[in-house]
């Protein structure tokens, strides 16, 4: 399959830092985080670099099958870490995502850990994914940008041809799908 290039980054739609656990507290603690913060995962960091992650189902399998909440995050931890840049290009991130099976990817920027991609964001922030990569997928090339032009345009989401930002409102205005703003702009 060609390469897609939808020209997003990582570190475009990523959450900004994250919350983590020490590998020495134990599981009660980590789940006592998660709850806080209303999240599936924890990061164990060790000198500025992700060492282990642990996730709701972790603690959960340690608890059937050792009835331990006072167990070391260490323990029952993943390790090592999958992580990305935020240089990388989105697509990059939701092929690692389905080639390892994981759902979400500690992020990088100059060695140090940044932020954290899920799933969820990749299928929020880069709209018509699904036909783009369907149409490339099917034509075994490239997708040219009029028809990447047409698959957005049916969607209404996207990138503004003028402003270039993300808008779920995009409306065609001479020839080009516009957010409100940019349209509001060219009518005065």
């Amino acid at each position: 399959m060609p390469e897609i290039d939808l020209g997003v980054k990582v570190g475009d739609i990523m959450h900004a830092g994250v919350i983590t656990v020490e590998k020495d507290d134990n599981i009660a603690e980590a789940a006592r985080k998660m709850l806080k913060y209303d999240i599936d995962s924890l990061l164990i960091i060790e000198d500025g670099v992700p060492a282990g992650i642990i996730t709701k189902s972790d603690i959960l399998a340690n608890i059937v099958e050792n009835g331990n909440m006072n167990a070391k995050v260490e323990t029952v931890m993943n390790s090592p870490v999958n992580t990305i840049s935020a240089d990388d290009n989105v697509i990059e991130a939701l092929k690692m995502m389905g080639k390892r099976g994981i759902t979400k990817i500690p992020v990088m920027y100059k060695g140090k850990i940044r932020g954290i991609i899920t799933q969820e964001d990749l299928l929020r922030s880069i709209p018509g994914l699904f036909d783009l990569m369907y149409a490339a997928g099917e034509q075994g090339r490239q997708i040219s940008t009029a028809e990447q032009y047409e698959i957005e345009k049916e969607a209404h989401v996207g990138y503004c041809d003028q402003c270039k930002a993300y808008s779920e409102d995009l409306t065609e205005y001479e020839n080009e799908l516009l957010c409100g703003k940019c349209r509001a702009d060219k009518s005065e």
